[in-house]
C-alpha cells in the first residue's frame, strides 16, 4: 500500500525520468521534510533569498561597476554582466526544454514559479557569487573560493528543505555554477619562488681583483 501511494504521488507530480531515480529523489525529499521543522524552514526561506534574481543582478552590476572604475577599463564592467545574462538565458532555455514538474504539493513549503530543472535559485546564487568574487578578488584565493562554495551550497540545500526542487535540479544548478567558476574565475598560477635568483652581470674572478 505504501509503495502504491509513493508511486501515485510521483506520478501526480509529473516527474519524468527512470522510475528508480524518481523513487530515490522522492524519498530524499520525504526524509528532509520529516527531519526539518518550522525553524529550519524559516532559515531556508532567508537563505534562499541569496538566489533571488533581483538581488543577484544588483550585486553583480554593482561590483562590476566598482571593478571597472578601479581598473579603468569598460570590459571589467561588461564581462560579468554579459556572462550572467548568457548563463541565465541558457538556464531558461534548458528549463523550458526539459519542463520538469515540481515535487508533490504536500512536500512544498514555499512558493515557486516555472519548471523545476535546473534550480534557478541555485544556479543564480552560485554563478552570482562567482562573478561578484571575481570582480572583488580577481586573484582567486582559498578563502574567497570557500565563500563562493558556501553560498552556492547553502542556497541549493535551502531549496531542498523548502521542497520546491528535486535533488537533481539542485545538482544541475551546482554543475552550472562550477562551470562558470572554471571559465570565468581561473586560479592564478603562483610565482615560482624556489629557483635561485639569476645573475644579470658577470662576476670577475677573485684572482683578477
Amino acid at each position: 500500500m505504501a509503495s502504491f501511494s509513493l508511486k501515485s504521488s510521483i506520478r501526480r507530480s509529473g516527474y519524468r525520468g527512470p522510475a528508480r531515480h524518481r523513487e530515490i529523489e522522492y524519498r530524499i525529499l520525504e526524509q528532509i521534510a520529516l527531519a526539518t521543522g518550522e525553524r529550519e524552514v524559516r532559515l531556508a526561506n532567508a537563505v534562499t533569498c541569496l538566489g533571488e534574481t533581483s538581488l543577484v543582478w544588483s550585486a553583480v552590476a554593482a561590483t562590476s561597476v566598482a571593478a571597472g572604475i578601479r581598473a579603468r577599463h569598460p570590459a571589467a564592467v561588461c564581462r560579468p554582466v554579459v556572462a550572467l545574462l548568457l548563463i541565465s538565458l541558457s538556464r531558461y532555455v534548458l528549463a523550458r526544454s526539459v519542463d520538469r514538474a515540481r515535487p508533490p504539493e504536500h512536500l512544498r513549503r514555499a512558493r515557486y514559479s516555472g519548471p523545476s530543472f535546473p534550480s534557478r535559485h541555485t544556479t543564480l546564487a552560485g554563478t552570482g557569487a562567482v562573478l561578484v568574487a571575481s570582480s572583488l578578488c580577481p586573484d582567486r584565493t582559498r578563502s574567497s573560493a570557500a565563500i563562493v562554495v558556501v553560498v552556492g551550497a547553502a542556497v541549493g540545500l535551502s531549496r531542498l528543505v523548502l521542497g520546491v526542487h528535486w535533488p537533481t535540479d539542485v545538482i544541475a544548478g551546482w554543475a552550472i555554477s562550477t562551470g562558470a567558476a572554471v571559465v570565468l574565475w581561473p586560479k592564478t598560477a603562483p610565482e615560482n619562488t624556489d629557483s635561485p635568483p639569476q645573475s644579470h652581470g658577470s662576476v670577475m674572478p677573485e684572482q683578477f681583483l
